[in-house]
């Protein structure tokens, strides 16, 4: 299952980089968003003054939890796990490539065939192969 975060609702926001952006500089930190956006406040450099109004105009007053970077790179691991397993790999081959219990692969492999991950990067792995 697919884990939300503010990220999520702050993108269609204030865009996908100044989405990024705040990602990059307030990584496990708290957020407070202003109650007005002027052009000298230290957010208007991190995500231009554009992208400060909206976000002023959504959220303006309240303190937004912004999580660590962790959640990328979970989905690149998982990639990267999913990929192995479209090439046939066992979960305890997973588990040494990746330090994990074999039955953590386990799980994460039938986590990745529920998402459909795993028919994807079959899918993929086929087309280039030419398969």
């Amino acid at each position: 299952m697919l884990i939300g975060s503010v990220l999520d609702d702050l993108s269609p926001v204030v865009g996908f980089t100044a989405t990024l952006a705040l990602a990059a500089w307030w990584a496990d930190r708290n957020l407070y968003v202003p109650a007005s956006a002027r052009p000298d406040h230290p957010l208007a450099a991190v995500i231009g003054l554009p992208a400060l109004r909206a976000l002023v105009a959504e959220f303006g007053g309240q303190t937004l939890a912004i999580p660590a970077d962790v959640q990328a790179l979970r989905f690149r691991r998982d990639r990267a796990i999913c990929e192995r397993f479209a090439e046939g790999w066992t979960p305890a081959r997973v588990a040494d490539e990746f330090e994990l219990s074999p039955r953590r692969a386990e799980q994460l492999r039938v986590d990745l065939i529920a998402r459909g991950w795993l028919d994807f990067a079959a899918g993929r792995l086929s087309k280039r192969v030419g398969l």
